[in-house]
């Protein structure tokens, strides 16, 4: 697990031993929380009082900043929390929140409150957003002997197996692999219903997360099976 402090040029001045936002990275994904923001200036002075329309849009291009620092954006956000000192002015606050989460969707929550930490700054919020890892994984897939070359080749080709300075990284397993063609099947080995014992090689890789949907569509082409036995597992990173 990786944790890094946000901090985003141009931001309000931090008052206490907090930080604007942190990221969590647990490699198959990582999590961004960000601190409940308000809208003030630089030095201190709120920004538009008395208006909620302009607060909540400042306040979103704070969350947006934040948010990219860790490489997530809006669309990433899965929960947020707003708070308000005036609630009738849900309406105005709810349509430029709806601008943002058109996408997103998160669970949310509005609470009216007596005050914020500075007076005049009539909204806050707070958000956690979910990115996707873009880490390694491993990838492995049983094939057949006579196979083995054309799928680990393809699977180099889509991006799989490069390790620091070092392409074409991988690793075999020889075994028999085992299996019955149910009705429906359309087996490259063996027949429907008859139970089937084939020499095989597992191909282990390592791949990008981001290179992983073309790696397994490669694979899949140069692979003989109609279904390939394939398993994905993340990998920690290493300190």
């Amino acid at each position: 697990m990786k944790k890094e402090i946000l901090t985003p040029k141009g931001g309000s001045p931090v008052m206490g031993c907090y930080s604007p936002g942190i990221s969590v990275d647990i490699g198959d994904a990582t999590f961004v929380f960000v601190t409940g923001q308000i809208a003030r200036h630089e030095n201190g002075d709120p920004v538009a009082p008395g208006d909620a329309t302009a607060q909540t849009e400042f306040i979103f291009k704070k969350i947006v900043s934040i948010l990219e620092e860790a490489g997530a954006g809006v669309d990433d956000v899965v929960k947020a929390v707003i708070y308000t000192t005036d609630v009738s002015k849900f309406k105005e606050i709810s349509e430029v929140r709806n601008k943002y989460f058109a996408s997103a969707k998160p669970v949310s929550t509005l609470v009216e409150i007596s005050g914020t930490v500075r007076k005049g700054c009539e909204v806050e919020i707070e958000v956690i957003a979910v990115k996707r890892g873009e880490g390694n994984v491993k990838i492995t897939v049983e094939v057949p002997e006579s196979h083995a070359g054309a799928v680990r080749a393809a699977m180099g080709e889509a991006g799989a197996g490069v390790i620091g300075n070092y392409s074409d990284c991988s690793f075999s397993v020889k075994g028999t692999g085992r299996f019955t063609p149910k009705k429906g099947a359309k087996p490259a080995i063996g027949k429907e219903g008859t139970p089937e014992e084939v020499f095989e090689e597992q191909i282990q890789m390592v791949c990008k997360r981001s290179k992983l949907k073309a790696v397994i569509a490669s694979l899949r082409a140069a692979h003989p099976y109609e279904e390939p036995g394939i398993a994905i597992y993340p990998i920690e990173e290493l300190p």
